[in-house]
């Protein structure tokens, strides 16, 4: 299934801290850096998908 699998959280839990997962390795983390602020979470999954499609495609 190789496709790019954003999964956001509003929970912040120190042993998950890192933006990746051994278990998911296509699965990318995005956190509230505050709660309640969601903005930047949803900002930092349109940026990865958008990454991902370039570096797949090459189109911006």
């Amino acid at each position: 299934m190789r496709s790019p699998t954003p999964l956001v959280n509003g929970v912040i839990v120190p042993i998950f801290a890192r933006g990746d997962t051994s278990w998911y390795p296509r699965a990318r983390l995005s956190r509230q850096p505050a709660v309640g602020n969601w903005g930047s979470v949803m900002q930092a999954v349109r940026t990865a998908l958008a990454d991902d499609a370039f570096a797949r495609t090459g189109v911006d």
